[in-house]
């Protein structure tokens, strides 16, 4: 369950700078690049291996970074 809610968090950050950082930035953005390895790694991992809280407070960081 916890799982899936990362990732359905994940898809969101990802969503939220893809509208908040100009098109020609985002292939070269760190944060996006981060985010979207973090979802593979959340999606490719057992659940029992996930930091749940760690994982909520990065998502948190970047979305504040680009003004959330």
């Amino acid at each position: 369950m916890e799982k899936d809610a990362l990732i359905e968090k994940l898809a969101t950050t990802c969503a939220y700078l893809g509208r908040h950082i100009p098109f020609n930035q985002l292939a070269t953005s760190e944060d996006v690049i981060a985010i979207k390895k973090l979802r593979f790694e959340v999606i490719n991992s057992e659940p029992e291996e996930l930091d749940f809280n760690t994982i909520v407070k990065q998502c948190d960081e970047t979305m504040l970074r680009h003004g959330y």
